[in-house]
């Protein structure tokens, strides 16, 4: 039986926008190198906005996302679990 996850780490490309403030831009990557290799993209894309990528740790309870978890995906990333 293999072992139920209790978090998992996703990473987010955010730009900051000059009225709304950091925003995610683009789809949770499994992998930092994989955001990191967009930023170029972004950045051209946002006209010499800044971006960053954040990490972000997603906590399991019985293999169920955590109401926490839910919460901070949907206000801060504006992405439904």
């Amino acid at each position: 039986m293999k072992p139920v996850k209790t978090k998992t780490t996703i990473y987010f490309t955010m730009v900051l926008h000059p009225i709304s403030g950091w925003i995610r831009s683009g789809k949770p990557y499994s992998e930092k190198q994989s955001a990191k290799d967009w930023l170029p993209f972004v950045r051209g894309a946002w006209r010499g906005c800044r971006a960053k990528v954040v990490p972000f740790t997603m906590r399991y309870v019985d293999g169920v996302l955590t109401k926490e978890t839910v919460e901070m995906l949907d206000k801060k990333f504006n992405l439904d679990a």
